[in-house]
């Protein structure tokens, strides 16, 4: 099947080659001047026809994509400003519902069809000996300086990990070298085309896997106890939580009006529970009614447990990875407890816990 979709898009692509490829003896950066204006006035022959082009290579991967991918999800054709000289065409995959993500922040699904030949402006190009598909999960590039996007991709491995676990399928693997600078975090390169639509279902669950978690909140690890002393929330929660734990198993919190100090002192437990998943650790915060709005307006990104919200914070990236703009996520596997009073009110960070009242 991804054999006669490849031929169907060279049809159509070789019928707009005379108008939409690039004339001969004109330098590139002519041509791409040329046909910005075009787009601007919204108008040229180039335009029109790059437009005609594109709707009927998006009717063909509707009709193609449509019996193979789970329902929940929508396929984009990718297919650049001019064809001769575009990138790789690719078809780009997402959640189909009303909040349709972003190529710039969101997590998503590609294909690569390794059809390389339809970027050449050769009309003797061989088609037919571009074999292949490429399948993966990546995070958007778009505004995300090169150098960072090691550390995006490193975050979203990380968070990947957790929510569908370690070890892939199908000859999948994670993308986890400090050479590769691109936002593919999950991949699979293959020349074996009759394989694809195993592979695609494979992925697709795993991709919705981990959207599926990470577009709720996950707040079941935050708790918050209340009782009518602080105190007495304290003493609470060392009776229930941490009296039979180790105690380089958790780690209590109090307010410092040094923010950095507050940092450090979350950071030591934070950083254990990420190089120890298969423990489980508690951070205890300390009388929530002390704490400066600023600190937990920060502090309750993370509360939501998905990878769209983290602390981008230098100072701690520092300090957990030795590496700067690299986003952190509350692990798993490291519970949250927050005590107050019964007559506390902190809104701005309570929706993101369970509250238990001890009277």
């Amino acid at each position: 099947m991804l054999g006669n979709y490849k031929k169907e898009l060279i049809k159509v692509y070789e019928e707009a080659r005379p108008v939409v490829a690039r004339p001969e003896g004109n330098e590139e950066g002519k041509i791409r001047r040329v046909f910005y204006e075009d787009r601007k006035r919204n108008k040229g022959e180039r335009f029109e026809k790059f437009h005609s082009v594109k709707n009927n290579i998006q009717n063909l991967t509707d009709e193609f994509f449509k019996g193979l991918l789970p329902k929940e999800l929508d396929a984009e054709y990718k297919i650049g400003l001019t064809f001769n000289l575009s990138q790789q065409p690719w078809v780009f995959i997402h959640n189909d519902n009303n909040s349709r993500p972003t190529l710039s922040s969101s997590v998503f699904m590609g294909v690569n069809l390794n059809i390389d030949g339809l970027d050449k402006s050769n009309d003797n190009c061989d088609f037919e000996s571009k074999k292949g598909y490429s399948l993966w999960i990546g995070i958007g590039i778009t505004g995300v300086k090169q150098r960072d996007m090691y550390n995006n991709r490193i975050s979203l491995i990380n968070r990947m990990k957790q929510v569908i676990g370690e070890e892939l399928e199908n000859g999948f693997y994670f993308v986890e070298s400090k050479e590769d600078n691109v936002g593919i975090a999950i991949r699979k390169d293959s020349r074996i085309e009759e394989t694809f639509e195993e592979d695609l279902k494979y992925l697709s669950e795993l991709y919705l896997k981990f959207v599926g978690s990470d577009a709720k909140c996950d707040i079941s690890k935050n708790t918050i106890i209340k009782a009518n002393t602080n105190s007495k929330a304290l003493s609470y929660v060392y009776d229930n939580y941490l009296k039979h734990l180790d105690e380089n198993s958790y780690s209590i919190v109090t307010y410092s009006p040094d923010y950095r100090l507050f940092l450090e002192n979350i950071s030591l437990i934070l950083k254990m529970a990420i190089n120890n998943p298969k423990e489980e650790y508690y951070l205890v915060i300390n009388d929530l009614n002390a704490f400066d709005n600023s600190y937990l307006s920060e502090f309750k990104m993370m509360l939501y447990r998905n990878y769209i919200y983290s602390l981008n914070n230098v100072y701690l990236s520092r300090i957990i990875y030795k590496e700067d703009n690299r986003k952190v996520f509350l692990p798993n596997n490291l519970f949250v407890v927050f005590t107050s009073t019964l007559s506390s009110e902190r809104k701005e960070i309570e929706e993101t816990l369970n509250a238990i009242n001890i009277e």
